[in-house]
């Protein structure tokens, strides 16, 4: 199969996944400013694999741009997730600190856990056809992304709700 099929089907599949992920932090009721900037960093995502799967001929800088996008931010973001959505799962049921009920957290964390995968299967393969692709600028050659400028503020919320989190269970 060639690489731009696979490719096209690895972009299609965390599309897929992206939208119900999207849709269960939205209907949380602790929806707050840290689940605001994950959804935020998810939607500048989605936009971000929308263009590439729509470039013709594919943009490799763009390629390049979403594959860092996905390694540095989006990956993160999914363990952070799972390991808070895990810990709310662990507080007993009087627990006042937890914020959303077990269950929903158990059914969040399987989606995040289909996107992630997806999403893996999205950088293995973008890995792949970049590296098949004869690049004239060089490997560590440092480029500017729309994402850089908010994903740092993004990054500074979901810590502190991950903080938050962890002094709910201490």
């Amino acid at each position: 199969m060639p690489k731009s099929v696979l490719l096209s089907n690895a972009i299609q599949s965390v599309l897929d996944n992206l939208d119900p992920v999207i849709a269960s932090l939205r209907k949380r009721p602790d929806y707050d400013e840290p689940q605001i900037a994950i959804v935020a960093t998810l939607t500048d995502f989605k936009q971000c694999l929308l263009n590439l799967q729509l470039s013709n001929p594919l943009s490799i800088e763009s390629l390049r741009q979403s594959l860092d996008f996905a390694n540095k931010t989006v990956l993160p973001l999914f363990l952070g997730l799972i390991t808070a959505n895990t810990a709310l799962m662990k507080m007993g049921q009087l627990n006042l600190k937890r914020t959303i009920p077990p269950e929903k957290a158990r059914t969040q964390n399987d989606l995040v856990e289909r996107l992630q995968s997806s999403v893996q299967i999205y950088v293995a393969t973008s890995a792949s056809v970049l590296d098949s692709k004869d690049s004239s600028e060089p490997d560590d050659a440092q480029t500017e992304t729309p994402f850089d400028a908010p994903r740092d503020e993004r990054e500074m919320l979901f810590s502190c709700w991950i903080d938050t989190i962890s002094n709910i269970t201490a």
